[in-house]
């Protein structure tokens, strides 16, 4: 008799990360830029994740929008657990989480669960199998909203093909008596003999031997999960698209901003080919062996409805971007799925120049004299290649809320309390863009003490942030080392607050993550 796990890795939990392509902010930017009517995330939605770990993606977008309502589901009992745990502590009051496999969503009577505006699967359709999948797509039919949204991330055959006889020999390897994360490094010591013993297949399969290179420094559970499920299947995007079709839903476009765009998504050599292409299944197809693609994130959408131009326009200029504060560097870099691409600076400086003063719409871009008469879909590039590059991010309509700075907040809060205790979560939540914003580990700690403005003394902020860091067993380094004497250690402390309390305030202060408090004007003065 099968067991209830279906071959899945279960004694092991999944890592706990935030994924930014998934989140609503994220999915209305790109449905709008792909030309299509997107959610109405500023009124009340529902969203649902199906698969959905610990949440960590889910929780941030609720804390982002107190008016909405979400909804996870894993059948994996530790998962929910420790997702309901932080929704409770976090005061998390519109986000719930189920154990329910995708049989159990798929049988449940009518009524049992919402209608949603968006449904996410990011990580699970190549892990699980026949079955499951199918489950999804009937409750996806049964459950999804018209003109509402589905995001699915899974590996694509294209680009793992040579990848499949090792990942079967990873599986062949297993212990099964053992925990499966910590058989992985023996695993790995194994492949590492195969390639000096049998360097026939990886002479054949260059990127498979880069592949494997990689792995060692990976985390074990990620690893477990990635390779060593019973069920393993990358497939093509034409068999998504089937799937989805089902459900009467249709592809618009990737999450993953720079594959629609054709420069950035293909190879010039492709670019005559892929223009001859009328039929949408064939053109991605072909993209994808253009790119050797490895991981997609296709959205869907429950009807078509493109945007009339003129409407399309008048969004569009409503848009306004946040800057993230990200180091200039001499070109843009952004990557993509053909490699690393480069910008060049008089092209994207004014842009940052104007969001560096403060937020921007689309709108006041077009009418700064340095944009003055360039077509909006160069311009709208330009943005899209600085959002995907980390450097802006669009901003929720209306901005932050005090609903939301509180939940916010409250997620952090809990996100610090965990680091504190043993995890490594470098994000925390931000609000006014309706997403995260990486942070280092010993910046995140030196927030707790700030989260509700500066401590009256600067010693106090400093002995809470050394016990905090003792708290989870971590140091801090000074000029690159560990500190050599006492004196060292508090000169560390001190530069970590003053990165964090005064350099970075006012980027987290414009992103919600700290309160606009006089308090902290007077302290940066």
């Amino acid at each position: 008799m099968a067991r209830w796990n279906d071959g899945y890795v279960v004694d092991i939990g999944y890592t706990a990360n935030v994924y930014r392509e998934f989140s609503p902010t994220w999915l209305a930017l790109a449905t709008l830029l792909l030309g299509h009517r997107p959610p109405d995330i500023a009124a009340p939605f529902r969203m649902a994740e199906l698969g959905c770990g610990y949440g960590m993606t889910l929780a941030a977008a609720a804390a982002c929008a107190p008016q909405a309502a979400f909804w996870g589901f894993d059948f994996n009992p530790a998962h929910v657990e420790a997702a309901q745990g932080f929704a409770r502590r976090a005061g998390l009051a519109n986000l719930h989480y189920a154990e329910r496999s995708m049989a159990e969503l798929a049988d449940a009577p009518d009524g049992a669960w919402p209608d949603f505006d968006i449904i996410a699967l990011h990580g699970v359709w190549s892990w699980v199998n026949d079955a499951a999948r199918a489950d999804a797509i009937r409750f996806i039919t049964a459950r999804l909203k018209p003109g509402g949204l589905v995001f699915v991330s899974y590996n694509v055959l294209n680009g793992w093909a040579p990848m499949l006889p090792v990942r079967a020999l990873m599986r062949l390897l297993m212990d099964k008596s053992g925990r499966t994360d910590q058989q992985v490094p023996a695993i790995l010591g194994f492949l590492d003999r195969l390639q000096a013993g049998a360097p026939a297949y990886f002479s054949a399969h260059p990127t498979v031997e880069k592949r494997l290179k990689g792995l060692a420094e990976m985390d074990p559970r990620y690893l477990a999960h990635e390779y060593l499920n019973a069920d393993w299947r990358p497939v093509m995007f034409a068999e998504l698209a089937a799937a989805l079709a089902e459900a009467r839903c249709d592809f618009i476009g990737s999450a993953t901003l720079t594959d629609n765009m054709q420069v950035t998504s293909a190879p010039p050599s492709l670019h005559a080919l892929l223009a001859e292409q009328r039929d949408p299944v064939l053109r991605e197809t072909l993209r994808d062996f253009g790119s050797g693609q490895t991981f997609r994130r296709d959205i869907f959408r429950r009807g078509l409805n493109p945007l009339p131009p003129v409407e399309h326009v008048l969004l569009l200029d409503q848009l306004t971007f946040l800057g993230l504060d990200k180091p200039r560097e001499a070109e843009v870099k952004v990557q993509c799925s053909i490699g690393e691409l480069s910008g060049k600076r008089e092209i994207y400086d004014p842009l940052l120049d104007l969001v560096a003063a403060g937020p921007v719409t689309v709108a006041q871009v077009r009418a700064d004299p340095g944009f003055a008469g360039k077509p909006l879909s160069e311009v709208m590039q330009a943005l899209t290649l600085l959002v995907a590059a980390g450097h802006i991010h669009p901003e929720v309509p209306g901005g932050a809320t005090t609903q939301s700075r509180a939940a916010a907040r409250g997620a952090n809060r809990e996100i610090i309390r965990m680091n504190a205790t043993g995890a490594t979560i470098t994000q925390l939540v931000a609000p006014a863009i309706g997403g995260t914003i990486g942070i280092e580990f010993a910046e995140s700690l030196a927030l707790d003490v700030l989260l509700d403005g500066p401590a009256p003394e600067a010693s106090e902020q400093v002995a809470l942030l050394a016990a905090l860091l003792a708290r989870a067993g971590r140091g801090v380094t000074h000029n690159g080392r560990p500190p050599q004497t006492d004196a060292e250690a508090l000169a560390a402390l001190h530069h970590i607050l003053h990165t964090t309390g005064v350099q970075r305030a006012r980027l987290y202060q414009s992103l919600g993550i700290l309160p606009d408090d006089p308090a902290f004007d007077a302290v940066r003065s």
